[in-house]
């Protein structure tokens, strides 16, 4: 049998480019067994193809080849199980990323394709929505044409110093007492929280039944005398309003619907 393949045979062999070959022979991650001296020209054993399979593999997986040239130097298995143990955990991690990524994608469709529905009534309605966990920065001013610059910077910085993780609702929260005018009290954005914090701008919104109608701004005063007129008639006495903006016409926010949500019992 053949040991030895010059490097043209090894490129079509393998499907390495000649140029990277040579590229490989540089770096020394994998030298020829034998040049010619006189001809310069390379030759490989028949049990270095076995060292392509691997780096082919190698660069599929994104695997550092750096790394695979301290194994192909060592000729340690227990360096290449220990460098595939470290390669496959952060395939993992990736996963991981990924599958949040089309959490979030999945999240966002939801709410644009419930906006669609929402926005066909002007009437009052009940559904059921579930707990959200959400980060607040207070309402700093009252004054008119308010754009909460220094609210929406802070509730930005908040997401961000404490590693949060967005899920896409955003909206104001007033406070509602009887006989009084709903108050805003703070923004807010709805986050992921899969771990304990002690945060204090982070609270949960029960998941349960919720008194809503949704308004734009048309037709916002009337939208919101229609939603206390409802709330007297049910006798709240007190509550926190949360009004949603929601995913209709996120291009157009002249446009755009929001959602008054007012909890009124458990799922």
């Amino acid at each position: 049998m053949r040991k030895q393949f010059s490097i043209g045979e090894v490129s079509k062999i393998t499907g390495f480019t000649i140029n990277a070959l040579r590229h490989y022979d540089k770096i020394g991650l994998v030298k020829p067994e034998l040049v010619n001296k006189e001809s310069n020209y390379r030759y490989y054993g028949e049990k270095q193809l076995f060292y392509f399979d691997v780096i082919r593999y190698a660069k599929h997986i994104n695997m550092p080849l750096e790394d695979l040239k301290k194994v192909f130097d060592t000729k340690d298995m227990d360096a290449l199980k220990d460098l595939l143990t470290t390669v496959r955990n952060q395939m993992v991690d990736e996963i991981d990323t990924l599958q949040a990524d089309i959490n979030n994608i999945d999240i966002i469709s939801t709410q644009i394709a419930t906006a669609d529905v929402l926005v066909t009534t002007s009437d009052v309605y009940q559904r059921e929505v579930e707990e959200r966990s959400i980060v607040t920065s207070p309402v700093l001013s009252h004054k008119i044409n308010n754009y909460y610059t220094k609210e929406r910077a802070n509730l930005e910085l908040q997401i961000v110093s404490n590693n949060l993780t967005p899920a896409y609702e955003q909206g104001m929260l007033y406070q509602y007492t009887k006989d009084e005018e709903p108050t805003q009290i703070a923004l807010y954005k709805t986050i992921h929280l899969d771990f304990d914090t002690d945060v204090e701008s982070i609270m949960t919104i029960p998941e349960g039944t919720y008194l809503c109608i949704t308004y734009s701004k048309a037709n916002k005063e009337e939208a919101w005398a229609i939603m206390m007129d409802e709330v007297r008639e049910l006798n709240i006495k007190s509550s926190v309003i949360l009004d949603v903006d929601l995913m209709d016409n996120t291009f157009h926010p002249e446009q755009a619907h929001h959602e008054l949500q007012l909890f009124i019992g458990d799922l």
